[in-house]
């Protein structure tokens, strides 16, 4: 990600590489309760919907409490004590479509070097800030 030889798309991807292993194993606890889904899902049933549509729908409720990949970003930095402003996530977002739309034939969205480079300092961040967190664990231990 660092490589500024590599294209910025190349980059985009190795720097969520990177968030992908630092997040491998995270909790995030569940943003809707059980007996909360269930109302969704009851509310939702006098709609008229095709068969195609309701599965569609159906297989979507279940994974409302799946995290997405941000969240779990979020998630270990706040156990990790790592300061991240609204700014530097958005950024990170930022990349994460760009990579998305590259990997998914869509049109490229352009990122700066300044962007990746901001980037590259973040992601170093979490990183820094983990193995601190996992030399403390051990310390402790």
């Amino acid at each position: 990600a660092a490589d500024e030889s590599q294209s910025p798309v190349q980059r985009g991807q190795a720097l969520w590489d990177t968030v992908e292993f630092l997040v491998a194993g995270v909790k995030v606890p569940h943003t809707f309760e059980k007996f909360e889904l269930s109302k969704i899902s009851q509310a939702l049933k006098d709609i008229f919907l095709t068969e195609k549509q309701r599965t569609r729908l159906n297989d979507v409720l279940n994974k409302l409490n799946e995290p997405s990949l941000a969240m779990k970003m979020k998630d270990r930095a706040a156990a990790d004590g790592v300061p991240l402003t609204d700014s530097e996530i958005k950024l990170l977002n930022n990349i994460r479509k760009a990579r998305n739309a590259s990997a998914h034939g869509k049109p490229p969205l352009y990122v700066s070097d300044h962007d990746l480079r901001w980037a590259v300092s973040i992601v170093s961040r979490l990183l820094i800030y983990r193995w601190h967190s996992i030399l403390n664990d051990i310390g402790q231990q």
